[in-house]
């Protein structure tokens, strides 16, 4: 299994990622423009978890875009509103 990272390292901007269906622990930092994310098929879900770190952060810079579409995002770490 290749890490979404390392497709997103390796794609040129203009890209459509297709992605398996699987649980991801990584940081996604996507600075290409035109970069889309997505599962490989409507039967496959992404899940992408992070335990303190933004599940994704997207800097492409202005009047550029990135889309993700049907990625489901868990933020694991501690709850601010519960925890000291």
């Amino acid at each position: 299994m290749q890490s979404i990272s390392g497709a997103i390292a390796s794609a040129s901007s203009n890209t459509v990622i297709k992605i398996t269906g699987e649980i991801y622990t990584e940081e996604l930092v996507i600075t290409k423009p035109n970069i889309t994310l997505e599962p490989k098929s409507e039967a496959h879900e992404v899940i992408l978890i992070q335990n303190e770190n933004p599940c994704i952060v997207i800097d492409v810079g202005e009047g550029n875009v990135c889309t993700i579409n049907n990625i489901k995002m868990m933020l694991k770490g501690p709850n601010r509103d519960q925890d000291p």
